[in-house]
Formats: structure tokens, C-alpha cells, sequence
């Protein structure tokens, strides 16, 4: 067996112990499932076609390829094959055009690759620096990319919903006389993306033994699963989610929110994606058909939303990121856009300034 193919078994069997230890946590997608594929179908190939073409006296003797040429370049490049060669999720008209996430996703592959496998067996410490190579390799990438005629077109952005849009969410539901069962589930969501900014993957982990109706707490595991949040429900929160509980008969070992008939199952986004559609509907017809304003009624939208009214409250950015499990770069870009302004930051500062006892002081 050459040293690429054990390599890559190596690899299989390091992501099937991962995936073993976190069966019993609430990570939804297999990394087997996410990570091999890039690297089995696209890494390993383009190192055996590079060492052919370019670096013959290579061949047979791989290991000594990854401890001595084994570079930055080669990282760069062989990203550049895959968003050549990978099949595109979303066909476009352009075939010239690629999705930034095409880069994204191969490097937190071969990120996790280098992390379990290439790191501890090869002398690779001049790649240290440029962990994580998502973050310190992805101009080049495009620029590569650019020279070859691929164009990298960004995630769109959908900005965060307004309090005029909250007002309205909130009109929708409490005008309601009687809420179904799917309605109320969803309001439940919508309150808990609007209160805590936690993102449809981590409510739909949310088990039934996670609510503590007596204290009137919600449990939300932090960022890195190691740390319990416990966050207190507001009176209609908890009248909602005891309402829900009882009434369907939910037990431990079940999911807060689920697809109807499968409450094992986590809770699919068809469940509020038609609700929020009807909301959207009644809002064009009657406050704004801006299409603008329309995009912000997405379960992203929310999210911006509460991540915003943390900051305006000076909640710790790093408790935020603990919280809603977004990273800091994207916290920092929730905040107000005239504060980049010179002019409004400096009465931004001003304002925040006057309320620390020193200023009183020297007033």
C-alpha cells in the first residue's frame, strides 16, 4: 500500500472514531460525510497527479515529498483543482462563476485533514503559521482563481430584520385567536432567534429535558459544547413551550421542535419556512414591497437582529459568540453601520463615555 492510500485510510478510520464520540452529542452532519469526500475524491488525486507531472523523483517516495516540498503552494493549488473540478451545488448561467463557499468548505476539509493526519506525521511546522488556512490563504486562492478566468462571487447578504419587521412577527401571531400546533412552534422559535440569536441548528437540538419549567430556564450548550448556558424565558416564552410540552406530551429523550409524526427527528426548515412566507406575503401587501426589506425575513435576519440588540445592551462579544455560536468577525459586523462613521463615532463614544464613574468625576 503507498503512502497516499494510508494516508487516506488512516484518515477514514480517524473520522469514523470522531463521529463515534460524538454520537451522543448534537452534531447533526457526519464529518465521514463532510470531510472525506474532498479529501479522497480531489486532494489525494491532484497530489498524485502533481507529483507526476511536476516532481517525478517523488513517486514511490511520497513521504519524503510531504516533509521536504510540501508547501503553501501546493495547499493553494490544489484548492484551486477542486472549485475547478468539484460538481457545482448551484448551477448558474455563468460556468465561470463560483460560490466562496465551494473555497470554504475544502479548506475546513483539508484543515481537519492536516489536524488529524498530516500534522502528526510528517514535519509540517512552517505551515503552522497559517492555520487556519480558511482564513490566511483564501486571497491567493482567488487571485489563482481570477487567472484563470473563475470569478468568486460571495454569500449573499441577508441584513438583519428591522424592529418595524419585529413589531409586525409579533402583531402576526399575537392577533391569532387560537394557535395551531405548527404556529406555535414556530413562535416559540421566532422568539427564541429574536431574544438569543441562536441559529436554527442548535434550537433544533433542543431536547425536552433541556427546559426546566419550574426556574423557567432554556439550556443551550456554548460554542465549543463544553459549557451549559442556562437563559431565563420570558412569562409568554415559558406560557408558550409548557403549552407545547404538555399538550403533545413531550417526554425526555424527545426534540423541543420537530417535524410533525417524527419527534425524534430535528425539526426540518419547511416547518416555519411556510409561515414566515405568509407573514412575508402580508407584509408586502400591506406595509412595503421593497424587495429589500423582504430579505430581511429570514431566520439569519433574526439572528442579526439579536446579536445587535446585545451589543446596543454592551453585552460581552465573547459571551455573544459563546451564546448564538457565530464567530467574532461576524458579531463585529452585526454593529450599527454609522458607527464606522468618524463623525458618528465620535458621539457614539461620547455617549458610552459619559456613563463611566471617571468622566462624573472629572465633569
Amino acid at each position: 500500500m503507498c503512502i497516499l492510500e494510508q494516508l487516506l485510510e488512516d484518515y477514514e478510520n480517524k473520522l469514523r472514531e470522531e463521529d463515534k464520540k460524538n454520537e451522543n452529542k448534537r452534531i447533526k452532519t457526519a464529518q465521514y460525510d463532510f470531510y472525506l469526500p474532498k479529501i479522497r475524491d480531489y486532494f489525494i488525486p491532484f497530489i498524485r497527479n502533481f507529483i507526476e507531472k511536476n516532481n517525478v523523483s517523488y513517486i514511490g517516495d511520497e513521504e519524503t515529498f510531504f516533509n521536504e516540498r510540501f508547501s503553501r503552494d501546493e495547499i493553494i493549488l490544489a484548492t484551486v483543482y477542486y472549485v475547478e473540478n468539484c460538481p457545482q451545488k448551484r448551477k448558474t448561467s455563468d460556468s465561470q462563476k463560483r460560490s466562496i463557499t465551494t473555497i470554504l468548505d475544502f479548506l475546513n476539509s483539508f484543515n481537519n485533514f492536516f489536524e488529524l493526519i498530516l500534522s502528526v506525521r510528517f514535519r509540517m511546522r512552517h505551515l503552522y503559521y497559517l492555520k487556519p488556512f480558511q482564513d490566511k490563504l483564501i486571497g491567493e486562492i482567488r487571485d489563482k482563481l481570477h487567472e484563470k478566468g473563475i470569478t468568486i462571487v460571495d454569500v449573499t447578504s441577508y441584513p438583519a430584520i428591522q424592529q418595524r419587521e419585529v413589531d409586525f412577527i409579533i402583531d402576526f401571531f399575537e392577533n391569532k385567536k387560537k394557535l395551531t400546533e405548527i404556529q406555535r412552534q414556530v413562535w416559540i422559535l421566532f422568539q427564541m432567534s429574536l431574544l438569543y440569536g441562536v441559529s436554527m441548528g442548535t434550537l433544533g437540538d433542543i431536547m425536552v429535558e433541556d427546559i426546566d419549567l419550574e426556574r423557567r430556564t432554556l439550556r443551550i450548550l456554548s460554542k465549543d459544547r463544553t459549557t451549559s448556558i442556562f437563559l431565563e424565558m420570558p412569562y409568554e416564552m415559558y406560557l408558550l413551550v409548557n403549552g407545547h410540552i404538555k399538550e403533545n406530551d413531550l417526554q425526555k429523550g424527545q426534540r423541543l421542535f420537530y417535524t410533525k409524526g417524527k419527534k425524534e427527528a430535528p425539526v426540518q426548515s419547511s416547518l416555519y419556512s411556510y409561515i414566515m412566507n405568509v407573514i412575508v406575503d402580508e407584509y408586502k401587501e400591506k406595509v412595503c414591497d421593497d424587495e429589500t426589506v423582504l430579505r430581511r425575513f429570514t431566520q439569519y435576519g433574526m439572528v442579526r437582529y439579536a446579536i445587535i440588540q446585545m451589543l446596543n445592551a454592551n453585552v460581552n462579544i465573547a459571551h455573544i459568540v459563546d451564546l448564538t455560536g457565530v464567530d467574532v468577525e461576524f458579531v463585529m459586523n452585526c454593529r450599527e453601520e454609522d458607527m464606522y462613521e468618524s463623525k458618528n463615532l465620535s458621539d457614539y463614544l461620547n455617549i458610552k463615555l459619559r456613563t463611566i464613574k471617571i468622566f462624573s468625576a472629572f465633569n
